[in-house]
């Protein structure tokens, strides 16, 4: 009996492994097709006759060591000053909001239409101060987020709005690059990692129509399509994954735009790192365990469901890999044994018990 509990268990974990593996091959050959006809993802689209209004959404919390910076470069973006709002979604408990307060003062003096937002309690985190900032502006018909640690380029928003013009495109997500890659070890191989997410993942996803994500800055979405998604929810850790698939089940769409770039700077330090790989983890596991049925019952194909539900496991290979170790079923000549069997037992109890602690 054990030993064929022991023999599913890898068989369903080595088979999963197995999938996840070959849609990442699919984007891979994707990708390599790209750059063998030396074609971009997207093409740059043409600039709209009309520039419409586009609020700039700057969520913080307690940021007061780079909100000087984060403001300075906004106040140089190149975008019409009668069509651009920048919003300041200020839910800092520190002194951050006496410096922003001091900074937007100044910016509004120079013509910049710049609003520090406080609101009275801070629900929902992120995706609450989101949502009630787009409740103080009715007439924007884009709204742009940037995180407090990265630093837009002039052509930000100029650039990210033409990517709207085609039908039904719900946000477009520029790519991310590095303040501090080459700082340690560390933030090179963040640099590594996530600029090949960005030009093998995103650039395939977007090329081939699939679904993808937006990585909640450094884009822009059509505030349409957030209220036609069910608005920001604050029931997930990363709102921003739960938004873009909740959108693109209503018909919507993504785009990657790859000369959209957005600097940022990476955690130089493990611990913040695994804090925020901590995050990331569990809010995908959440999107994963929200989303799977509406997923699962919606008019795509299959194939654009098995890539949807396998990027939204995207972190489970990892513990299934350390499920594989344990339940490893032994030769046939060792099933006699009851302190082997009783070992991977025990191991995968184990793992359990840590899963349900973490």
């Amino acid at each position: 009996m054990l030993q064929a509990v022991l023999l599913t268990v890898y068989t369903i974990g080595t088979l999963f492994l197995a999938l996840y593996s070959l849609t990442q091959l699919v984007l891979a050959v994707r990708f390599a097709l790209l750059a063998a006809l030396r074609r971009a993802p997207v093409l740059p689209p043409a600039p709209p006759a009309i520039w419409p209004v586009v609020v700039l959404q700057l969520p913080l919390y307690n940021e007061k060591y780079v909100v000087e910076r984060l403001l300075n470069a906004v106040a140089q973006l190149d975008y019409p000053r009668d069509r651009l709002i920048v919003q300041v979604l200020d839910d800092s408990s520190d002194d951050t909001a006496e410096v922003v307060a001091g900074l937007v003062a100044q910016h509004r003096a120079d013509g910049l239409d710049i609003h520090h937002v406080r609101r009275p309690q801070r629900v929902g985190f992120k995706a609450g101060a989101l949502a009630y900032g787009l409740t103080l502006v009715p007439q924007a018909e884009f709204a742009a987020i940037l995180d407090a640690d990265f630093v837009p380029a002039p052509d930000f928003i100029r650039r990210l709005v033409p990517y709207f013009g085609g039908q039904r495109v719900a946000f477009a997500q520029g790519r991310w690059e590095h303040l501090n890659g080459d700082e340690n070890a560390l933030t090179r191989a963040q640099a590594l990692n996530i600029d090949s997410y960005y030009w093998v993942e995103q650039a395939a996803r977007s090329a081939i129509g699939t679904v993808m994500s937006f990585n909640g800055t450094g884009g822009m979405w059509r505030i349409a399509a957030i209220h036609d998604a069910g608005g920001w929810q604050s029931d997930t850790l990363t709102e921003d994954f739960d938004l873009s698939y909740r959108a693109q089940l209503r018909g919507w769409r993504g785009v990657f735009a790859p000369d959209v770039v957005v600097p940022g700077e990476l955690p130089p330090q493990i611990e913040a790192y695994k804090r925020q790989q901590s995050r990331w983890a569990t809010g995908s596991s959440q999107v994963l365990f929200k989303l799977v049925k509406p997923v699962l019952m919606s008019r795509m194909s299959v194939p654009r469901k098995t890539l949807a539900l396998l990027h939204m496991a995207q972190y489970l290979p990892h513990p299934v890999m350390l499920v594989l170790l344990h339940a490893g079923v032994p030769d046939r000549d060792d099933f006699g044994h009851r302190a082997v069997v009783e070992q991977h037992m025990r191991g995968l109890c184990r793992l359990s018990e840590l899963a349900a602690t973490s």
